[in-house]
């Protein structure tokens, strides 16, 4: 078995070519520490040459095995190996020197604020590019680095397939906590914020530089932004579903993302958006899809017919037509059971 540890000198990102000590971009690693794990407790440690490869028998009868190299304070493990019977092997570990300062990532192009309307909320389901513009790897240290979040929210939620990266902290700060190699890396969480009188001032204070983000409204075409906060507005559909993009400018390091949203619906609307709601929120993984595949909306007729229905109970539950609670609860329960058959993706729990 023949190791060779190599560190990254040269990274490629967002176009740009961005350069080490050595134009090949990789750098033989000396006196790395390679650890090995040959199944039933039988362990294995090794350091590698000034040439950064270190070159070692196995034992007669491993049949698989695991090997890990320590650098930098931080172990890289690679997936299980199977030993060739009849010829050698050679690992390949790429490792990265580590930078701390945050400086070093950005929220790129293709960031996205996804927003529906719930009865007297704003859902936001947040996607941050978020992009190591060095050749290092990035670590947040034991504290973490804060991502943005805008004040006042009522509750963050991370999905599972980011839980690695991120970490809600209270109920109002979400935190980078695992390190990042050089590259992009999209991340994702989720947010409800309150809002009364038909306007909600959205502020987010970033301690990244933020390229241009968009925010999508869900089958929402009412809403409008205050005009110094966005570039260009557009309607369109997505997904067989309508929705409004907001092109809002690019924020500095420290700076604050801040907008107006009116045109929200006023207390005496908000039952039908009540009913609504829910569906919205569902629709919101169509959408998402749709920015990056444009699927056809298969069950589109399915989900129109869901959703007028819902909005038919409600109506009839406000003009007294329904005559239990019981059976209200137990029809609206049933619409939206149906609804989530219809919309169900990847990111719901």
């Amino acid at each position: 078995l023949v190791v060779e540890v190599v560190k990254v000198d040269k990274v490629v990102t967002g176009g740009k070519v961005v350069t080490g000590d050595k134009a090949q971009g990789e750098t033989p690693v000396a006196d790395v520490e390679i650890s090995l794990d040959l199944g039933q407790g039988r362990q294995r440690s090794v350091r590698t040459a000034k040439e950064g490869r270190v070159e070692l028998e196995l034992p007669a009868g491993v049949e698989r095995f695991t090997l890990a190299a320590t650098y930098s304070g931080l172990r890289y493990h690679s997936e299980p190996i199977t030993p060739s019977a009849d010829r050698g092997l050679r690992a390949r570990v790429t490792v990265f020197d580590r930078v701390t300062e945050p400086s070093a990532l950005r929220v790129d192009v293709g960031s996205r604020l996804l927003a529906w309307i719930g009865e007297g909320r704003v859902g936001f389901r947040q996607v941050l590019n978020l992009v190591n513009t060095s050749h290092q790897l990035y670590d947040p240290g034991p504290d973490g680095l804060a991502l943005p979040v805008p004040e006042g929210v009522l509750a963050i939620d991370v999905p599972q397939k980011d839980t690695r990266f991120l970490r809600v902290v209270g109920h109002g700060a979400v935190k980078l906590v695992s390190p990042l190699p050089p590259g992009p890396l999209a991340l994702e969480y989720r947010y409800d914020l309150p809002y009364d009188g038909g306007t909600l001032d959205f502020r987010q204070p970033t301690p990244l530089a933020m390229a241009r983000t968009q925010l999508v409204f869900v089958n929402s075409n009412q809403v409008r932004l205050d005009e110094a906060a966005h570039y260009s507005r557009e309607e369109k559909t997505m997904g067989g579903n309508r929705v409004v993009i907001f092109k809002l400018h690019e924020v500095a390091t420290g700076g604050v993302l801040s907008f107006r949203i009116a045109g929200l619906p006023h207390r005496d609307q908000r039952a039908l958006y009540a009913a609504f709601s829910l569906s919205a929120a569902l629709l919101l993984w169509g959408v998402f899809t749709a920015f990056r595949r444009s699927p056809v909306d298969r069950a589109r007729r399915e989900r129109e017919r869901l959703t007028e229905a819902l909005v038919a109970l409600e109506r009839a539950r406000q003009a007294g037509e329904i005559d239990s609670e019981q059976g209200y609860q137990h029809q609206r329960d049933e619409l939206h059971q149906r609804l989530r058959a219809v919309w169900r993706g990847p990111f719901d729990r």
